[in-house]
This record gives C-alpha cells, structure tokens and sequence, in this order.
C-alpha cells in the first residue's frame, strides 16, 4: 500500500466509520433509518459541530483551545438571560462577549510566550467562574447554594426555534452548524486570511518571513473560536430552555477529538481538517446503534443536557 493511499485513508476515516456505523444500524432495526430518528440524531449535534468547527481553525493554526466548554456556559447564559428581550440582543450581546473572551486568548497567544494550552486552560476555570458567578447575581444567591441554578429562557419570542425550528423536515439548528461549515470551508480554502491561517500553522517563523502579519491571524483565530462557541452556547439554550453554569464539561474535549479524527493531527501543524462535522456524528449513532441493538426503547440527552427536556435518538 503506498503512502498516498494510506493517507487518503487516514483522511477519510471519520466518513468510513460513519458510513460502517449507518449500514449496520439500519441493518439492526428497520427504525433506525426513519425520519423521526435521524431529525432526533440532526438535533443532537449542533452544538458539538459548531464548537468542533472553532476548534478546527485554531488547531490548523498551529494552537489550541481548552476554554471553549466553559465558553460555551457563558454564552448560555447570556442567551438565556437576555431570551425575554427578544433573538437579536440575545444573539448580538452573547456573540460579542464570548468573542471578546476569544480575544482575550488571542492576545495571550500573539503576544507572550505562554503556550495557547496554559492560556486557553487558565480561560476555562475564568469562564467557568464567570458563568457560576453570573448565575448567583442573577438569581440574588450564593455561587455555592441555589445561585448555581439554571437559569430559565424564554419560551416564546423565537429564541426556541433557533435549534428546534423545523426546516424541510430537519432542525434549524442542523442547518446553522451546515452554514458555520460551508463558510468556515470557504475561508480556509480560497481566502487570504485561509492561506494565512495554514501558514501560520504550518511554520509561523517562514510565515513571518514571507509577510504573514501573525499577531492578526492569530488574534482573529481566537476571537472567531470564542464566537462560536458563543453560538453553540445560544443553540445549546435554545434547545433546552435553560442555562446551567455547569453545563458544556468537556465539551472542549469533544471538540478536539472531533478534529482529530476528522482528519488533522493535533501535533503536525498546517495539515488537514477534512471531515470534523462527520466526526461529530460518530457519536450518537454509535449510541444509537447499540441501543437498536439491543433493543432499548430510548436514547436520553447527550452529556450535560438538562433532564427537563429528553428526547430519543432511537425509537423502536
């Protein structure tokens, strides 16, 4: 086997096994492949996509982030919070602020000597604070008692049917991580700030030499990241009506793996992010096909989702 072939299948491997994972659920239950199952599956993955896709960009630059998991809880808030007000402050309010929290890491990693992993480590406790801390303000309690509590968001205005609206069959929130991916593909691929990025990662003393303004790519590397999962964060409590400060734990974690077997090597700088949206489907049809196999009659909430809202991924 020669080593193109190998690596083009390395590339590929997140849709082989999504493909493998598909054939043999369907092969388990006739139910599996129904319409009502796959818009369950659509609905679970927005949040990781849209999160997969931030961290996508500042891997392939050459970085990384461990704060968005925490990013994403304070953007739940906020969005939460601010729900009662109408979609567009909910939005343009939670954006703003998670992007300056990416900034913030960009500023870090462009320009001090501390690796993106300290720094990005050190904004997940400070995120994670501040989002128990905006908590207790807003419902008048300590961060240690019942100020750690969800916060409700609202149930009307449209803020719901950011991610649960239905569109052509499929969820809302399935076809925002669809316009996250096409955009974030075509900036990469045949933008200048896209071949930046890849040169940054690919050898950040060359990419200096040949004008690559670095300490800019970079600052927008995170700042873009931040936003995201400022996103994932509003779609994460429009579905669930609800923001714990405690929600998204090892969501950075997902979203890294994600990347990582959707085809870039987190340590070879410059390569290739192919397929990071496949990789988040790898999951819950994974789950889903266990369940199908045996013959369970449900499939709850993925990892951190309030259980005031379960949905099945399978239904027999």
């Amino acid at each position: 086997m020669s080593a193109r072939l190998l690596s083009r299948l390395q590339r590929e491997m997140s849709t082989a096994l999504l493909i493998a994972l598909l054939v043999v659920s369907a092969a388990l239950s006739p139910d599996f492949l129904t319409l009502r199952n796959l818009q369950n599956v659509a609905d679970q993955v927005p949040v990781f996509a849209v999160l997969g896709a931030g961290q996508m960009l500042v891997i392939v630059s050459g970085g990384i982030d461990l704060s968005v998991g925490s990013v994403v809880a304070l953007g739940a808030f906020f969005a939460a919070a601010l729900s009662f007000y109408g979609v567009a402050p909910a939005l343009l309010v939670t954006l703003v602020a998670t992007g300056l929290i990416g900034l913030v890491n960009g500023l870090g990693a462009a320009y001090t000597r501390v690796p993106p992993f300290i720094i990005t480590l050190a904004m997940l406790s400070v995120a994670r604070g501040a989002a128990l801390q905006a908590a207790a303000m807003y419902h008048g309690a300590s961060v240690t008692g019942s100020g750690a509590a969800p916060v409700s968001a609202s149930d009307g205005g449209g803020f719901p049917q950011i991610s649960e609206g239905i569109v052509f069959g499929l969820p809302l929130g399935a076809y925002i991580a669809l316009a996250v991916f096409i955009a974030l593909a075509y900036t990469l691929r045949y933008t200048r700030f896209g071949r930046h990025v890849f040169a940054v990662g690919g050898n950040e003393a060359a990419a200096v030499l040949l004008g690559v303004r670095v300490r800019r790519v970079k600052l927008a590397v995170y700042t873009i990241s931040g936003m995201l999962a400022g996103l994932a964060g509003v779609l994460y409590a429009s579905r669930e009506r609800s923001a714990p400060p405690t929600a998204a734990q090892g969501y950075e974690l997902d979203a890294i793996t994600a990347v990582v077997v959707g085809g870039h090597r987190a340590r070879h700088h410059g390569g290739r992010a192919d397929h990071p949206h496949l990789a988040q489907y790898l999951q819950p049809v994974g789950s889903a096909a266990g369940l199908a196999a045996s013959g369970a009659g449900s499939y709850p909430a993925g990892r951190g989702h309030s259980t005031t809202r379960r949905r099945a991924w399978y239904t027999p």
